[in-house]
Order: structure tokens, then sequence, then C-alpha cells
């Protein structure tokens, strides 16, 4: 027997006993199937991939999938709060849908439904995982652009061996996980179970005062039969489900461009590069020579909000002001602004031209219009 101490996330700690079998200590061969869907050896593959093991996972303290990724090159992730909450991950600066994910074999997201889940792949169940950085077009479909991502799922070796952790942490956390895996001449077989909850934290203190907690349930099973050297019989089950605690919300990619096109949004809020008077708006590029395009959901925001507002700075770094007569960078949409909120002044976009709402202390009307090279009207408003 043995026990040790491992940090799941700052303030939790685990502790963990497992029995260690003949089959505990073994050496993992650098075999990859992700680069071209068939099994080579990591040395000889001429792709950029990164396998992550079952020990580097552990050490790791992540608390999720993404987050694990997110330490390795040409990754990052955001999150709309804590752990549980709706999660995104970009390969190389592609959007979340250009990353093809699967489990054991079987795909889990496709560019129709924007994506995986990732908040709710539950990391406790997973041995390695394999990273393909880079287009992966010809193998795995058209919108594979970013890369992709295969996790593999505990699988049995050795003899019976158990396992098992609890962790408490701050934020009312609480994990547990338990499992077992082990083989017998020609089949192997894994079970395992996960059970995490955590009361969160409030997100956004002053726009949505809630707490965004979150109780998840996972459950894995893999048997196999190994028929002879060159061919095997498989089955796996994986299960996920993650509900919100009260205060809590989350919807799929899908769902909000289907409530984007539909006219169901009342107000968007977004930043800009430039916006004209007549309420055109560019936000999604510069135009300049090796600037990456990373236009989004933008432009369906835009048209599809019935009111789009923008927040930015009025000036540039270089002192150039955002609100122009006209947009001379790539534009997103046009004549959708509404409303202007800057550092300096909040305006108004009308087909008679800006007018002003408010302004900052101690600048003027004719100030403002000297620093935007525009005029702007009062129409009765009292500043």
């Amino acid at each position: 027997m043995f026990a040790c101490l491992k940090a799941l996330r700052p303030g939790l700690i685990a502790v963990c006993c497992a029995t260690a079998g003949p089959g505990f200590a073994q050496i993992l061969n650098e075999v990859v199937v992700t680069a071209a869907r068939i099994e080579q050896p990591l040395s000889e593959v001429l792709a950029d991939v990164t396998v992550i093991d079952r020990v580097s996972i552990e050490r790791s303290g992540a608390t999720g999938v993404a987050d694990l990724l997110s330490h390795y090159p040409g990754i990052q992730f955001d999150r709309t709060g804590g752990a549980g909450n709706t999660t995104g991950l970009f390969i190389r600066g592609t959007d979340s849908k250009h990353t093809a994910v699967y489990i054991d074999g079987v795909r889990i997201d496709s560019q129709s439904t924007g994506g995986a889940t990732w908040e709710a792949l539950p990391l406790a169940q997973i041995d390695h995982i394999e990273i393909l950085r880079g287009p992966a077009a010809a193998i795995y479909g058209s919108d594979a652009i970013g890369g992709v991502v295969q996790l593999f799922t505990r699988r049995g070796e050795g003899s019976f061996q158990p396992y098992a952790s609890i962790g408490a942490g701050t934020y009312n956390t609480f994990q547990a996980n338990a499992g077992f895996s082990g083989s017998n001449h020609q089949w192997d077989y894994a079970l395992g179970a996960t059970k995490e909850k955590s009361k969160g934290f409030n997100v956004l203190k002053a726009a949505n005062p809630d707490i965004d907690g979150y109780d998840s349930h996972s459950e894995t099973a893999r048997l196999g039969l190994q028929i002879n050297k060159d061919h095997k019989l498989e089955a796996t089950l994986l299960q996920s489900r993650m509900t919100l605690l009260p205060g809590g919300a989350y919807f799929h990619h899908a769902d909000s461009f289907a409530m984007m096109r539909a006219g169901h949004l009342d107000i968007c809020v977004l930043g800009a590069f430039q916006v004209s008077v007549s309420g055109d708006l560019a936000n999604w590029s510069t135009g300049e020579p090796g600037a990456i395009p990373a236009v989004g959901g933008a432009m369906d925001l835009a048209i599809g909000a019935k009111q789009t507002w923008v927040m930015m700075d009025l000036l540039t770094k270089q002192g150039q002001s955002k609100v122009v007569q006209q947009c001379t960078y790539p534009l997103t949409g046009i004549a959708c602004v509404k409303r202007i909120y800057t550092d300096m002044a909040t305006l108004e976009c009308t087909p008679h031209g800006l007018v002003l709402i408010d302004l900052v202390d101690g600048l003027s009307k004719g100030e403002l219009e000297g620093l935007l090279g525009i005029e702007v009207s009062l129409e009765n408003r009292v500043i």
C-alpha cells in the first residue's frame, strides 16, 4: 500500500490510496494514433504532437481538461467563471469549433454544434491525452483547422488495482473519485466514478450578483477482449452529468447563435476599433498585414440584437479618435450601433448625426468636438 497527497486546485488537497500490484510501474511506450489514425512511434511522427500521460495529469493539479491543455504551447482557453461554467478551447488561435475532439476514437463534437462541451469532460476518468496541433482536414474533416484532441479513458492492465481519492477545498468544494482496473488472460476491464460539487463564487458582482456553483457526476466503464494478436473487441462507456446550482446558467454555442440570429437579444455590448457617425461598426480586423482575422460571432451579434452598444476608449494609443466620419477598417455591421460608451463621453448614433448624452467632468462639448473632429448635437439634453 502507499499513500500520497496531491493538489487538485488552490486550496484543495486530496488524499489518495491505492494498492501496488505487479503491473503498477510500467514504462509507457511512446506510440500515438492521432497523427495519422494509425499506430506510430512518436519519434517518427512529422506532425506537432504532444502526449500527456496519467502521471502528468495527476501532477498538473488541473481542475478540468481545458485547464490541463492550456499548460501546453499554442493552446488557450476561456471560461465564463469558475470550474463547471461554459468553457472554450482554442488551438493556434482558431475558434473552439475548429478543434476536433475524440474520446476513445469516437468524435464528440462537430462544427455545427459549436465545439466540444469542455466543462463536462471528466479529467479524473482520462488515462492519457494526445494533442495534434495544426490543420488535419485531410484525415479528420474540413473543420479540423486548429488541430485534434483525443482523450483515452482508463484501461485495465496487469493485476486487479483499486484506487480512490477524496478532497475538499474553498467555496465548499468537494471531490471524490474511486474505481478499479485490471486484466485476466485475454480480458481487460476498468470501472470508475467521480463526484464533484462546489458552491462556486460570484463571477460578476456588479452586473449579475449570484453564486455560480455546480454539481457533476461522471462514470466510465471499459471492457476489452483480445481475440488474437491482431484483433480486439472493446466496449467503452463514458457518462458525464453537469448540474448547475441555483444562480448558475449556461447554454450551448449552437443555442447562442440561434438566439442571435432569431433576434431574441434586446441589447448587445461590443468593443470596437472604429464606429462611424452613422453607426457602422468595425471591430474584427485592422486590415494590417499579418493581423489574424477573428470575426467570431460579432457579425451575428451586431446585426441580430435589437440594439447594439459599443464600449471602448475614445482615443487610440496614438491619440486618434475611434469615432470617425467613415470607418476605414473592415466592417462588422452597417448602421447597427445605437449608443457609444467611452471613457470621455457617451454618444448616440442617429440618422441626423451624433447626439451627446453625457460628458466627464472637466471636458467641454467644444473640447470633445476637437478630439473627434466631428460636430455633435445636444438636442435639448442637459450636460
